[in-house]
């Protein structure tokens, strides 16, 4: 949610070295909320970004995509043991077949001409924030993120901050 992310690449390189020492293996999981749709040179999030595959990723369809609910994404086996064994399955509700509907539409924008020309107008914008906030003097997270934050580093003045942007 900083507009940082994850070097997947390092990550699942030192998981690699590693896993022999463990008799289950080791298993790299992420949450790309905010990378899934927006990061990437085609959107495709973190695991694009940094070249690299994590064995399950978990994103939501509310972000870039504007649809209800969330995905997790890994081998059969290890979705059917979470469908099995979580609560948070169990106990709630699949999203509609409307709310399905409009996430493999917007999946098929992000993947179009269209998709991508939005993606790069993101990517300028994002740029010309970042820049636009360092010549105001405010301290940004430099990279390549569409996510921009500011930090304020300061309780009063992030106070007066909000009180401005809220009166505005």
């Amino acid at each position: 949610m900083r507009g940082d992310y994850a070097h997947l690449d390092k990550i699942t390189g030192c998981c690699k070295r590693h896993e022999d020492a463990f008799e289950e293996g080791i298993i790299t999981i992420v949450d790309d909320s905010h990378g899934v749709g927006a990061f990437g040179k085609t959107g495709r999030g973190t695991e694009e970004y940094t070249q690299s595959k994590v064995d399950i990723l978990i994103a939501t369809l509310g972000k870039a995509f504007g649809v209800n609910g969330g995905y997790v994404v890994s081998s059969a086996k290890a979705v059917a043991y979470l469908r099995e064994t979580s609560p948070f399955y169990i106990y709630s509700n699949p999203i509609t077949p409307a709310e399905a509907a409009a996430a493999i539409t917007a999946l098929d924008i992000a993947a179009s001409h269209e998709g991508l020309s939005v993606l790069d107008q993101l990517r300028r914008s994002s740029i010309r924030l970042r820049a636009g906030l360092k010549d105001l003097g405010f301290e940004t997270l430099p990279g390549e993120h569409p996510i921009v934050p500011i930090f304020i580093r300061d309780t009063e003045k992030t106070s007066a901050l909000v009180a401005h942007l809220f009166a505005r």
